[in-house]
């Protein structure tokens, strides 16, 4: 196929117009309208990476409140997303969804469109970033597991088919030989006289085979098939 460019982007969609400008480097040229979609497209999957924020607190007794011991970054659930992007943005819930899966097309930050597939990116993407946070601590025992996790969820372990490139396949054209001859055949010279003695063979097999089957079925007895 190539690769990608401008011209291919035959849609007008907000996502078309985007992406066209993006692939000729002209994103400064799009409408406030769709410049403003791009940054907040650009924006959610920035937030994506990042994870979510989680505090962890504990209730000290002594204060009578919950105190923070320390943060830690997960990934988002959609909701949540969908939340932050409705108080950052001021949309409604049913645009921060249509933000969600624009980015989602847009960056391929879900690896897919698929549910299934953007829970495995995003699976391998904090895998990774906690098998390295684990091995930073020097908690090599949670990096290996991380790792072994990471293999199985990649398929490194699985054996690999080999599958051709359909789109370097060229289908064989058949080449139609009228002449027999030229495939190493007697020429006839004759055509129509042969065709016509072989018609004229064939119609009086057929006779021969028609009359034999009503010779045969003169001869049943049907009222003996009736008995049975």
């Amino acid at each position: 196929m190539g690769e990608l460019r401008p011209k291919h982007i035959k849609g007008d969609t907000i996502m078309d117009r985007i992406f066209k400008a993006f692939l000729a480097n002209k994103i400064d040229s799009l409408s406030p309208t769709d410049r403003g979609v791009y940054d907040r497209i650009r924006e959610v999957d920035a937030q994506v990476r990042t994870g979510f924020v989680q505090k962890i607190t504990k209730f000290d007794y002594e204060l009578q409140l919950e105190v923070e011991i320390h943060r830690i970054n997960r990934p988002y659930q959609k909701l949540e997303l969908a939340h932050w992007i409705m108080a950052r943005f001021g949309v409604s819930q049913a645009q921060a969804y249509i933000d969600i899966q624009m980015s989602q097309q847009f960056f391929k930050t879900f690896e897919s469109k698929e549910d299934k597939d953007y829970a495995r990116g995003m699976h391998i993407y904090w895998g990774e970033r906690l098998m390295m946070e684990a091995h930073g601590a020097g908690d090599f025992r949670a990096a290996s597991a991380f790792y072994k996790e990471l293999s199985k969820v990649k398929g490194l372990h699985e054996k690999d088919h080999d599958i051709p490139d359909y789109k370097e396949f060229t289908p064989i054209k058949p080449v139609i030989e009228t002449d027999a001859s030229k495939l190493g055949f007697e020429k006839i010279e004759n055509l129509e006289a042969v065709k016509a003695n072989l018609l004229k063979e064939l119609k009086g097999k057929s006779s021969s085979i028609d009359r034999m089957l009503e010779d045969e079925a003169e001869d049943v007895d049907y009222d003996d098939i009736e008995d049975e």
